[in-house]
């Protein structure tokens, strides 16, 4: 082709997993945005994902993550079956956007779809199986290191499938807020010797307004500028979520728990990203999540099209909502 006046990045990679005994291969390709740098990953193939349109639709379907339904409508890894821990278990996603892209279900011998229902063993097994998968992935590709644990909860914040469930995903580079997150945190540690979200939670800590809770373990706020309405962002208090001894471990988990059964009480509807640093060799940041609730229509232009979030509630509001929730049931 003859020279271009600007050059069009991308690059791909492969997705593999076996169904019924059959290789499926998934090529996903990532695709910088020549006027903004924005990238966007395409998998050509999820377009032939069925997408339930109502609620009803979804209740009134054979669950395809329950026991009776699972091992014959999920993927497994091309080199061994699924990964199983007492009621929790993991698999590839059918429809994957990256190349290392988990379904994790909690309870798969219950029909389980919500937090309030779901036992803390079962949500700390399943916490445990995503360990395993890391070790998996970087076993098989040293390079991916960025272990990102996604949640859609509730039809309106994109969840296919009602029966509770994350999606780990392992990447090697990352894109997008979490992308320049990585990259303003590596350039403020490499100036300052210190963790830029440490920093920004002691800032917080001492205006006090957004605080809504701290322990030995963790901090929780609401951000300054939040990305949803309602949203809280999280701070784990070690190198690595997997570093903690196993009993700060299970505590730090337990009031996780308790946070997403108070969110989801309050707001139903909600997404989640839990960006964990494990498995990375000299990280520059502290584990973080983000949780942020979803309405059924609430994406406009200025989302779409401007890349920029849009929210009606102030974060103090949601700080002082959350302390009070707090101060009631002791998280």
């Amino acid at each position: 082709m003859e020279n271009l006046p600007i050059t069009l990045e991308s690059y791909e990679v492969e997705n593999r997993y076996v169904i019924d005994h059959e290789l499926h291969i998934h090529k996903i390709e990532y695709r910088r945005d020549p006027l903004t740098d924005v990238w966007v990953r395409i998998n050509k193939n999820a377009s032939k994902k069925p997408r339930k349109k109502i609620r009803e639709e979804i209740e009134d379907s054979p669950c395809p993550f329950c026991k009776e339904n699972l091992f014959k409508e999920t993927p497994k890894p091309t080199d061994f079956d699924r990964f199983l821990s007492y009621r929790s278990i993991a698999f590839p996603n059918k429809y994957p956007y990256a190349k290392y892209h988990f379904v994790l279900i909690p309870n798969y011998e219950e029909h389980i779809t919500s937090f309030s229902k779901l036992s803390f063993e079962d949500f700390y097994n399943s916490i445990l199986l995503i360990r395993e998968i890391g070790e998996y992935v970087v076993s098989k590709d040293p390079e991916y290191r960025y272990l990102l644990i996604n949640l859609n909860k509730g039809f309106y914040a994109g969840a296919s499938q009602e029966h509770l469930h994350f999606q780990v995903i392992i990447e090697k580079d990352l894109h997008g807020t979490i992308g320049n997150f990585i990259r303003k945190s590596e350039k403020y540690f490499s100036e300052n010797k210190r963790f830029l979200i440490e920093d920004y939670m002691e800032t917080e800590r001492k205006i006090g307004k957004r605080l809504i809770k701290e322990d030995k373990n963790y901090t929780l706020i609401s951000p300054f500028a939040p990305f949803r309405n309602n949203e809280i962002m999280g701070m784990v208090k070690s190198f690595g979520m997997f570093f903690m001894a196993d009993i700060k471990l299970k505590e730090f988990l337990k009031n996780f728990h308790r946070i997403l059964i108070k969110y989801e009480e309050r707001f139903e509807n909600f997404n989640m990203v839990f960006l964990d640093t494990s498995l990375l060799k000299e990280g520059k940041t502290l584990p973080i999540f983000r949780i942020g609730q979803r309405f059924r229509y609430d994406m406009g232009f200025l989302e779409v099209y401007h890349g920029e979030f849009v929210v009606n509630v102030p974060p103090e509001e949601t700080a002082e909502e959350f302390r009070k929730i707090v101060h009631d049931t002791s998280l």
